[in-house]
């Protein structure tokens, strides 16, 4: 098993398990949509997921990420 980047927790995990739909993911760690795709690109939270064709595809964020994320944070005693 891959280590991943400790900035990253979800880094090296794989993309699988429930794919929350990215208004969800945002909520299920405590931020706003906005807030999410900025946090995202500035590398703080895990990347989106493309799902579909063209522009009018949805973005998913796997969970298991999301619950390495929160698991973090936690265990240093910081915030989601």
């Amino acid at each position: 098993m891959e280590i991943g980047n400790p900035a990253a927790p979800w880094a090296g995990l794989p993309a699988t398990g429930p794919l929350l739909p990215l208004k969800e993911a945002a909520q299920y760690i405590g931020y706003s949509l906005s807030g999410y795709y900025a946090a995202a690109a500035r590398g703080e939270l895990p990347p989106m997921i493309k799902m579909g064709r063209g522009q009018g595809g949805r973005v998913a964020v796997p969970r298991p990420w999301l619950d390495a994320l929160i698991a973090a944070r936690a265990s240093e005693g910081g915030a989601v």
